[in-house]
C-alpha cells in the first residue's frame, strides 16, 4: 500500500514540478520534479519488492512452477 501511495504521490509531483499540473505554488518547481522522479522509484521499488517477496513465501518461481524457494542442495556439494 506505501507502494502505491509513493507512486501516485510521485507522478503528481512529477506533473506539477514539470508543469504539466499548473494551478499550485509547485507547479513548474525543478525540486519538485526531482522529489517525484524519486517518489515515483522508490514506490516501483516497494512494489516489485513485496511482489518478489509475496511471490517467494507462496513457494513458486518466477516462472509459476513450484520450487524450493532457493533452498535446495545444488547435487553433491
Amino acid at each position: 500500500m506505501i507502494g502505491v501511495i509513493a507512486l501516485l504521490l510521485g507522478l503528481l509531483w512529477t506533473l506539477q514540478g514539470s508543469g504539466v499540473l499548473g494551478g499550485s505554488a509547485m507547479s513548474g518547481q525543478r525540486s519538485w520534479l526531482i522529489a517525484g522522479v524519486i517518489s515515483m522509484v522508490v514506490g516501483f521499488g516497494l512494489l516489485a519488492w513485496t511482489a518478489t517477496a509475496a511471490r517467494s513465501r507462496s513457494g513458486h518461481d518466477a516462472d509459476g512452477s513450484v520450487g524450493t524457494g532457493g533452498t535446495g542442495s545444488s547435487g553433491g556439494l
